[in-house]
């Protein structure tokens, strides 16, 4: 038994915690009178503060320990800077590859020596061409968009953080992006001319009711980040603030 605590019913000396089941009414070792009950002595408060501070001291190890990671995890702003230099990145690249690619197809129908009878007839050929390119790198063109939105908008990459070489960049984005959407939009509009066109060209894209949709989608998707970041670059103060 803990000789500092009693049970319910015994005699329990009060100053030094010493059961007595002798019948005595006083402590054969210091001569208190017992009493009888669960009694907590000095002894047994000094062990509890004891603990107290023993469990004190590992919370507060715990907290120093908490407060050391959390101090070592990557800030909001500095998590949005790596992506946003990773997305630019990533768009640039998405965008060197839809080159490539164009510039491959251009290649390959510029071979094919079409003939046409009038010009109208040369106009649907160039619809033709331009929806054969532009609809196999539709999806490059998009991506490479919103990559290029994302990080030149949330933390501008350096060196695009000074408002002056932002602005710049803004602006190419702007004209790129709205060459690519009438493109797209021209593309959509010359294949509909009512004029001879050769099978084989005819057979380098989907059907019309295919191509033309995906066309027109992606011309007034580039349309409308175009617009938006026309706005959006007039509040400049936002990005940097």
């Amino acid at each position: 038994m803990n000789p500092a605590w009693g049970y319910q019913g015994s005699l329990v000396c009060p100053v030094c915690g010493r059961e007595q089941r002798c019948g005595c009414e006083k402590c054969h070792n210091c001569g208190a009178a017992l009493v009888s009950g669960l009694v907590k002595t000095a002894e047994t408060e000094t062990r509890e503060n004891e603990s107290v501070e023993v469990v004190e001291r590992k919370v507060e190890e715990l907290e120093k320990e908490e407060t050391s990671f959390l101090e070592e995890r990557i800030s909001s702003r500095e998590l949005g800077a790596i992506l946003s230099v990773l997305a630019f990145v990533l768009g640039i690249c998405v965008f060197l590859v839809a080159f490539v690619d164009v510039a491959r197809l251009v290649r390959d129908i510029s071979g094919k020596g079409f003939f046409v009878e009038s010009a109208v007839a040369g106009l649907r050929l160039l619809g033709y061409s331009m929806a054969y390119v532009l609809y196999a790198n539709s999806t490059k063109f998009l991506l490479g968009t919103a990559l290029l939105t994302a990080g030149i908008l949330v933390s501008p990459p350096y060196p695009f953080r000074s408002r002056n070489n932002w602005v710049i960049a803004m602006r190419i984005l702007l004209f790129f992006f709205g060459i690519v959407s009438a493109l797209y939009i021209l593309a959509s509009l010359l294949v509909l001319i009512p004029a001879p066109v050769s099978l084989i060209l005819k057979n380098l894209i989907p059907p019309l009711y295919y191509s033309i949709p995906v066309c027109l989608i992606t011309g007034a998707g580039m349309g409308f980040i175009t617009y938006f970041l026309s706005v959006f670059s007039r509040r400049i103060d936002i990005v940097f603030e």
